[in-house]
């Protein structure tokens, strides 16, 4: 049986306090029992506009006995600000192979929901440079150099295989990263350190992630209608088989967003699937009404969102 873990992967808190006085005001050696990691440094440029001069960082809650520790000082912080926040869930695996086949399986098909964006990084694809300065960042935790990102910039789901930061064991590893918080506040309720004492992290995880996460995967039927459109061949029987124009049609096409264009990201998910299609949406949209078109971009024209998320279909 699969253990699942759900935990605070990574918490920010801006604080106006000089990073001396933040120091001796926080014991450090009371708190780094309870997460893997906790430290204390200079606020970054854009929190120091808004005026806060250090920040905690808090690395892999493993017990709240931490937030009730901070939760003491927590007057004294004047006017702090929880910034960042990530949510996980590990999957435990057998070893490192099934952690990256599992991982994959759920890149491949996971959608968010409210949102077109998907972007899958993929290490090997970068330029030689690009190589070489990631290179010194790698974490050997982490199995692959793949990660699916869904959503924008402020609340994002992210998928990636690795050693869980919880338990040490290989697991297919997903979180949620909320940015600024405002957004923080809106999505979790917690917008003090004495909020996470009442979190309950599996519940909020397991509800957003069937939320906004649903796995699907390309209707090759309505898809290929679409390509074909306004032609409607015949399904032909071929040997014992049946050949559907329409599938074919949609499998050929494709096999050319993987692997032919050049200098351009190579649509291997569902969500970069929906993404391209967005995307050639949105630039039709943006031509003049005076422009000529080519049969291909009055076909993409005629597209609703609605039509889009119909090419893919719920596993």
């Amino acid at each position: 049986m699969k253990l699942s873990y759900f935990y605070f992967d990574r918490i920010r808190i801006n604080v106006k306090l000089p990073l001396y006085k933040l120091k001796k005001l926080i014991p450090l050696e009371d708190l780094e029992p309870y997460c893997r990691t906790i430290t204390m440094n200079y606020a970054s440029g854009i929190a120091r506009k808004y005026r806060f001069d250090s920040k905690i960082e808090i690395l892999a809650v493993k017990d709240k006995e931490l937030f009730r520790i901070l939760s003491q000082y927590e007057q004294d912080l004047l006017g702090y600000k929880i910034s960042y926040l990530e949510i996980a869930g590990d999957t435990s695996c057998s070893g490192k192979d099934e952690s990256i086949v599992a991982s994959e399986l759920l890149m491949k098909s996971a959608v968010k929901t409210y949102t077109s964006t998907g972007t899958l990084f993929d290490v090997a694809r970068q330029s030689k440079k690009r190589i070489s300065l990631l290179r010194g960042k790698v974490d050997k935790e982490i199995f692959s150099g793949r990660t699916l990102y869904l959503g924008g910039k402020h609340f994002k789901f992210v998928i990636y295989p690795r050693q869980s930061k919880l338990t040490g064991s290989p697991s297919d590893h997903r979180e949620f990263r909320i940015v600024g918080s405002s957004n923080i506040r809106l999505k979790t309720k917690i917008s003090r350190i004495e909020d996470f004492l009442t979190f309950d992290v599996e519940k909020w995880f397991r509800e957003r992630e069937q939320k906004y996460i649903k796995l699907k995967r390309i209707n090759h039927k309505k898809h290929g209608e679409f390509l074909l459109a306004p032609l409607r061949p015949k399904i032909k029987p071929f040997g014992a088989y049946v050949y559907d124009p329409a599938v074919g049609a949609s499998m050929a096409f494709v096999r050319y967003l993987m692997y032919y264009p050049k200098g351009k990201p190579k649509i291997e998910t569902s969500a970069q699937f929906i993404k391209f299609y967005v995307d050639l949406l949105e630039k039709s949209k943006k031509k003049s009404a005076g422009e000529k078109k080519s049969p291909w971009e009055i076909k993409i024209a005629a597209l609703t969102r609605k039509k889009i998320n119909d090419f893919l279909s719920p596993i």
